[in-house]
């Protein structure tokens, strides 16, 4: 089996019907499709029990996070390559052939990690389309910087090598805490561990808000704080966190242990330059907090302060910060979570 169509789902609703519907009618011989619902609704699950066929395959699980979904839905696939999708997004069947015929180019030739393409981005005013620099340098550090020129997007839903991509998710879920950017690990371990080759043409349609706004950005980490617990206003210190994480995977996972230091080293330049910028230029729009100050509010100011104004930028020395910060609303939380990152060794810029 070449390709695999992997989708997690969980969403009961009427367009995860008919997104699943469009990926199940792409399979054939050498495609098939891996649906593994996690909804737990009747109705859905009559229909899709009508997409079964020889190469569809429909499985039922309990629900659970998303990333598992994901690793347990590419666990059930014998493709060598895998396309992750959304069950709410859509896949172009005119791009099938030309996806294919890299497969061909590039199954034997280790050195390529997966394929990809265009998007589309469908919104209530238009639609965008976010087209991709090659990402075929044989310098990780090169096909890195390609993607942020790109624009960043995270190439998660795209096709894989399917070992590589299992690993991967694999990683994300020994995080000791879950956010919302985690989906961009996906794709810095992929990127850094092989080449992509390129069809130039829309493979994915995505159904996006146009309303990501600072606002809603802040909205969306404050969700991921309160899921742990955690003091709500450490979303001033979101791109600091992102800092440090993808620092410390950059240059201390095993899963790219091979690649050579210099390109560990020039891929966590352009991670840090991504994440910091914007907080440098973003942090002095946050509103003030409220006076009197209590003592974890005091913390996080001193914090964002120190970094956002300062010239220098120590990956060890946030970590630190962090997690005395994350002690103040859980210590146990904050002691697991300095025990993970402060493993994978010293990170200097």
């Amino acid at each position: 089996m070449k390709l695999s169509f992997v989708v997690p789902s969980c969403q009961p609703n009427i367009r995860a019907l008919g997104a699943i519907a469009n990926i199940c009618s792409l399979a054939n011989d050498d495609v098939e499709v891996i649906v593994r619902d996690t909804s737990g609704n009747k109705e859905k699950r009559e229909f899709l029990d009508r997409l079964q066929t020889d190469h569809c395959h429909i499985h039922y699980a309990d629900f659970c996070e998303m990333f598992e979904n994901v690793e347990e839905t590419a666990r059930l696939a014998r493709g060598e390559f895998v396309f992750a999708c959304c069950d709410d997004d859509f896949v172009d069947p005119l791009a099938l052939p030309a996806i294919m015929s890299n497969i061909d180019s590039i199954i034997d030739d280790p050195s390529f990690a997966g394929i990809t393409g265009n998007y589309l981005f469908s919104h209530s005013d238009g639609s965008d389309l976010f087209c991709l620099q090659p990402l075929d340098d044989v310098n990780a550090a090169m096909r890195y910087a390609a993607l942020v020129r790109s624009g960043g997007h995270p190439i998660t839903w795209s096709v894989h090598r399917r070992s590589r991509f299992i690993e991967s998710i694999n990683l994300i879920r020994t995080l000791p805490v879950d956010f919302a950017y985690h989906d961009q690990f996906v794709t810095l371990l992929m990127l850094m561990s092989g080449r992509y080759a390129n069809i130039h043409r829309v493979i994915y349609y995505q159904d996006v808000s146009r309303n990501h706004t600072f606002e809603s950005d802040r909205a969306v980490n404050i969700h991921f704080l309160n899921k742990y617990g955690l003091e709500p206003e450490l979303y001033r210190a979101y791109n600091l966190i992102c800092i440090v994480e993808g620092s410390k995977i950059i240059l201390g996972s095993d899963l790219v242990k091979n690649l050579p230091q210099p390109e560990r080293i020039g891929v966590m330049r352009a991670w840090c330059t991504k994440w910091f910028l914007p907080y440098k230029r973003d942090y002095p729009r946050y509103p003030p907090l409220a006076e009197p100050l209590s003592p974890i509010h005091r913390a996080i100011v001193h914090v964002c302060d120190k970094w956002a104004y300062g010239n220098k930028l120590d990956i060890d020395e946030i970590l630190t910060d962090l997690s005395g910060l994350l002690a103040q609303s859980s210590p146990e939380l904050a002691r697991n979570y300095y025990h993970f990152w402060s493993r994978y060794g010293q990170t200097d810029a």
